[in-house]
């Protein structure tokens, strides 16, 4: 299988750094939200659309992408999230949010810490000091295995 991953990463680059990991999979293209609307991914298998968390929701930049994209007949979703709170809520309300065609080709999501200084964490020298971590990153490679063996 093969799959495109499209990011938007901006703060502290959380987000960037686990799709970085994940792409150094063979089977695996990362792609910014810009470089994206400029691809064909309709030879894809999977498709992934990640962002860390901003304001309760993942970047508008995404999810403005995918709410205009259309999976391919035989394409499926997941969801890579970076985020300081449990994000469970955030892929929920990020599916919603792209359609429902894109929920019935949903097949589930990674998520883990992002070093974040925005608002009030910032006040306090940041939530999530170190993440993602050595085990963040790994265990985002290892998720990216499973779904393109």
């Amino acid at each position: 299988m093969k799959a495109a991953i499209v990011y938007q990463s901006v703060h502290h680059k959380n987000t960037q750094k686990i799709v970085e990991a994940m792409g150094e999979n063979p089977n695996v293209d990362i792609y910014t939200v810009a470089e994206a609307k400029e691809a064909d991914l309709s030879g894809y298998d999977l498709i992934g659309m990640a962002s860390g968390v901003y304001g309760a929701s993942m970047h508008k930049a995404i999810l403005d992408f995918f709410s205009d994209f259309t999976l391919g007949e035989n394409q499926k979703l997941f969801i890579v999230l970076t985020y300081t709170v449990h994000y469970a809520n955030f892929e929920a309300k990020a599916l919603k949010t792209v359609g429902a065609d894109k929920q019935e080709k949903y097949i589930g999501s990674f998520g883990c810490k992002g070093f974040n200084t925005f608002g009030p964490f910032g006040w306090f020298g940041g939530a999530a000091k170190g993440h993602p971590d050595d085990k963040d990153v790994e265990n985002a490679k290892a998720y990216i295995a499973g779904l393109v063996k």
